[in-house]
């Protein structure tokens, strides 16, 4: 909640292990918390209005073994920056995901994100503004 929703990306040191490992959509792999840190600017570029909504959470675990924690989640943004979806569209997006995570000496040391990346591509794409196919027979 303070890293996506307040913006305080100085949290990322406080909380993930230096050598934190995510593995999200796309079979993207993130090592450290440079390329995570990345990873969610390049997000909040390109939806600077991103809210993170916690919609449920489950753990289990102890300190000693640490902790698996699941949570299911719901972003909401409007897409007004370039990036990795492209030009901005000015759409409001609804992106659905889930993430496991492995707590180990009080941080987040692993992760695994899964999100509907073409759910989202769809969102931003308007109707109509796909290429027409073409039927030419040359």
């Amino acid at each position: 909640h303070q890293i996506w929703n307040w913006r305080l990306l100085n949290k990322i040191d406080d909380y993930f292990a230096p050598n934190y490992l995510c593995n999200t959509s796309t079979n993207r792999k993130l090592y450290g918390l440079g390329d995570y840190k990345a990873y969610i600017l390049s997000l909040l570029a390109a939806f600077p209005d991103a809210a993170v909504n916690v919609d449920h959470i489950c753990w289990l675990g102890s300190e000693a073994a640490g902790y698996r924690v699941a949570t299911r989640w719901t972003l909401q943004g409007t897409h007004e920056g370039p990036g990795v979806y492209g030009e901005p569209t000015g759409k409001r997006i609804r992106l659905m995901g889930i993430t496991h995570q492995l707590i180990q000496g009080g941080k987040f040391v692993r992760e695994w994100t899964a999100f509907d990346e073409f759910a989202l591509l769809k969102q931003l794409v308007a109707p109509g503004t796909r290429p027409a196919p073409d039927v030419s027979n040359s």
